[in-house]
Order: C-alpha cells, then structure tokens, then sequence
C-alpha cells in the first residue's frame, strides 16, 4: 500500500494524528480516497435509527438516564426517543426514568 517512502515529521499535522490513532497504512488509504475533501464529522456517533435501536435494545423500563450517560445524549432526548416510539410503534415498552 505505501508506494512512497513516508518520514512522519514531512506529514501535515492532520495526518501525523491520524497515524497516531489508525496506523501509517490506514492513514495513506484514507488520504488516497479523501484527499482534497473536506469531510464533517457529525457530533453524534449514531443515526436516529441508530440511536432508536440502542433504545429498543438496551431500554428496561427505569434505566433512560444510564442510556443517555452512556451514549452521551441528554435525558430528555432518550425521553423522546422512547415516548415517540412508544407512541407510533408500541415496541418499546415500560416506565420512562
């Protein structure tokens, strides 16, 4: 994969971080394929589907907050998640907390 000779202190700092988290060979495939872009990471890790399926997964019927401290989304917005879909599907069930 590395077709030229690489010294990590000639690198652009963006990319002396991202050896540092994913490796040389990670970080020469990922200027390759992104190399001029300019790419947003969102703050939130999962999608609203996502994020639904966490629920639905790990909801007991009391346990929101430990949900919302875990994945680092607000109490209020685990609520809703559950409220929503206790509303329009039924699937999650038990007391919101």
């Amino acid at each position: 994969m590395n077709d030229f000779e690489v010294d990590l202190i000639d690198l652009q700092s963006v990319y002396r971080e991202l050896v540092d988290l994913v490796g040389l060979e990670n970080t020469i495939k990922i200027f390759k394929q992104y190399k001029g872009l300019y790419i947003h990471f969102p703050m939130r890790f999962f999608s609203s589907d996502g994020l639904y399926n966490i629920v639905k997964r790990e909801f007991n019927g009391c346990n929101s907050k430990e949900i919302a401290r875990k994945y680092g989304y607000s109490l209020r917005h685990i609520n809703r998640v559950i409220s929503k879909n206790i509303d329009e599907n039924n699937l999650i069930k038990g007391e919101m907390g």
